[in-house]
């Protein structure tokens, strides 16, 4: 029995959205369908052009020498696109070049392609432009751009850039260079003086969303000038490092200008690198974010200093009071990940629990009477975990009166290791908390640290409730945080049986 055709139901409105996605060779295809299909790609409001709709372009020996004959086909589509009858206003242009060396994408994108599209009257008043490569071999850059050739700056909102080199005049006052509507920048793998950047972000004062990915700041001389960033409007920010050199020294006077943000994606590449030495007197690196409520962190942890760890994590806390939502991924280097002799999940298996079956099965019978000794009373090497040096025994106004959501994500391999003592940190000292989630890796069902972190809050609460305790009926409760849930754990045993 054929499939039902789930695409006629559907409006025509949602069937324009769906073909707008397409490039722009396929989209145009969509008219031979049916009667009802031929009006709907024209009625779209994106032009992407896209090299892998031609062919054979992961030949290297075609590349060499088809790179102006793909050009030449992407402005006789561009045009062909916006001449077709009943052709609506384009808002959106993108561009798209796949290859496998420099040569082939300057080749096709060249010194005139871009601005022969940008000006043709059809694309003069566009809200969003990108421009996208994808190549096999390494790849800096491959085109100048001057901001001056862009759509008009009255009504450009979206620019996404990748491996371009910006080039911006000298004179800093210049009026060509004006986006007064734009929000939302992104710079890829792109190549400009920190100076030429600067006067590309002043230009965009309503900016609200800046992304800085693998960015060359040293291209064209070796300007090591301080960008700063005034954006009343900015709500998003990513920085990401490249790949080769040292592209760190500026990150933190990025930070800076973000004092009123309500939420920080930061991806490092280690996360003792934002550690502050104690023996700065001034700290002048450590900026206070009096409205940050949500903060995450990626990076990577060295297992040998898990001491440099914690300063940086209380170097957080002093920067961030108010923060409510604070999710931490930390990720092991390769390198570093071999050390470790025997893993947990590799202890854990003298019984043959290994498996998603295995895990399935631990998982349903968990509140069966055999289980639950295992998941309370076990103490399967939790009392080995240690304190952190610089975070434990001090006070930390996010964990008194605003930390509820704390998410850490992790490959556990030891007891002992950084991750695990950073979990019993906050299961002990968070005094607000709502929710603390692990994500610890793929293990099975009861080499999970989940009951253990279970146990370490029950305990930390009720030693809690000890010290706070004022009225002397307040000793006549019998069960505390540990025996509360081991009493509540054998109820559900004992209903379920």
């Amino acid at each position: 029995m054929a499939g039902a055709d789930c695409l006629s139901c559907l409006c025509d409105d949602l069937l324009v959205s769906i073909i707008s996605l397409l490039p722009t060779c396929e989209a145009a295809r969509t008219a031979a369908l049916s009667r009802r299909w031929r009006p709907l790609w024209p009625r779209t409001v994106t032009l992407n052009l896209d090299t892998r709709c031609y062919g054979s372009q992961h030949s290297s020996s075609w590349m060499c020498n088809h790179g102006q004959e793909v050009k030449d086909r992407l402005r006789s589509d561009a045009r062909a696109a916006l001449n077709v009858p009943g052709r609506g206003s384009v808002r959106k242009l993108s561009l798209f070049v796949e290859g496998l060396d420099n040569k082939y994408c300057r080749d096709v994108i060249g010194k005139s392609l871009l601005k022969s599209l940008l000006a043709v009257p059809a694309l003069r008043h566009i809200e969003e432009l990108r421009v996208g490569f994808e190549l096999t071999k390494k790849l800096r850059f491959t085109y100048n751009l001057r901001p001056a050739i862009l759509p008009s700056r009255g009504t450009l909102r979206v620019l996404d850039l990748a491996c371009c080199n910006l080039k911006l005049p000298r004179r800093v006052d210049d009026d060509a260079v004006s986006f007064p509507r734009l929000s939302s920048l992104r710079l890829y793998k792109c190549a400009s003086p920190i100076k030429s950047l600067q006067r590309l972000l002043r230009a965009a004062p309503s900016l609200r969303s800046l992304h800085i990915e693998s960015h060359d700041y040293s291209f064209c001389g070796s300007d090591r000038s301080r960008l700063a960033l005034r954006f009343p409007a900015l709500t998003s920010l990513t920085l990401v490092e490249a790949e080769e050199g040292d592209c760190w020294w500026p990150r933190r006077r990025f930070l800076c200008r973000l004092r009123h943000a309500k939420a920080i994606r930061l991806k490092v590449p280690t996360i003792e690198d934002i550690a502050v030495d104690e023996d700065d007197a001034q700290h002048e690196h450590l900026v206070t974010f009096p409205a940050l409520e949500r903060l995450e962190l990626e990076g990577t942890s060295d297992p040998g200093r898990r001491d440099v760890a914690a300063a940086a994590i209380a170097n957080l806390f002093q920067c961030c009071p108010v923060v409510k939502d604070l999710r931490i991924q930390i990720t092991r280097d390769p390198s570093w990940c071999y050390r470790n002799s025997l893993s947990l999940a590799d202890k854990s298996r003298e019984a043959p629990l290994s498996g998603f079956d295995a895990s399935m099965d631990l998982f349903r019978r968990r509140y069966a009477k055999e289980m639950v000794p295992l998941m309370l009373d076990g103490d399967d090497g939790a009392s080995q975990v240690k304190e952190l040096p610089g975070l434990s025994g001090c006070w930390f106004s996010c964990l008194e009166n605003h930390l509820k959501n704390v998410t850490l994500q992790f490959e556990l391999n030891e007891l002992e290791s950084f991750e695990v003592c950073l979990a019993k940190f906050f299961a002990e000292n968070c005094k607000v908390l709502d929710v603390l989630q692990t994500d610890d890796g793929n293990l099975n069902f009861l080499s999970h640290i989940n009951w253990t972190v279970r146990r370490w809050r029950a305990n930390a609460l009720e030693r809690r409730k000890q010290i706070g305790r004022e009225s002397p009926d307040s000793s006549k409760c019998k069960h505390g945080g540990k025996q509360k849930h081991q009493y509540d754990l054998q109820r559900k045993v004992k209903s379920k049986s």
